[in-house]
């Protein structure tokens, strides 16, 4: 077996965590979270036990994680999910993935820049993502997609 891809989770509140731990459950995923603030850290150390944690995003995107999960208050998700981008990961950001054209635009021309896959989780209505919500995560449905398809590392959809 490879060894583990390392999934860093920027962002401990409720989804960020939910991500976390069902990542948790897969053997070829190593876990890390990175939060500034010392309570999402200490939260996510309560909630999933033995992982690296990180205060500092700059640091954590400097360790070269494979995958970035971007779960982070709305007006972040673009400047993180560019950044997570530019050190190399492939991401998948949780809804809405930017709050305007503009920083929709950013994101597509990094992904015409680079050979990096981005994902957005999203459902219609709280009826159809219910079910995503109790089940494997749409991060590991993607990853799973993305490989059988030898997409992984190609821009699939935006």
């Amino acid at each position: 077996m490879s060894s583990p891809r390392r999934i860093l989770i920027i962002g401990t509140g409720s989804i960020g965590l939910r991500h976390a731990r069902l990542c948790k459950e897969r053997p070829d995923l190593r876990v890390e979270v990175c939060d500034s603030r010392p309570a999402g850290l200490e939260e996510a150390r309560k909630v999933l036990g033995e992982v690296r944690t990180w205060a500092a995003l700059d640091a954590a995107l400097a360790s070269k994680p494979d995958l970035v999960i971007v779960a982070t208050p709305h007006d972040t998700h673009q400047p993180i999910a560019s950044a997570a981008m530019r050190a190399g990961a492939h991401v998948l950001v949780e809804k809405p993935m930017t709050l305007s054209a503009a920083e929709t635009a950013i994101i597509e021309g990094l992904l015409s820049e680079c050979d990096f896959q981005i994902g957005m989780k999203a459902a219609a209505d709280l009826e159809e993502a219910m079910p995503l919500l109790g089940g494997p995560g749409i991060l590991l449905i993607v990853l799973q997609v993305a490989e059988q398809s030898g997409n992984i590392g190609r821009q699939a959809a935006l």
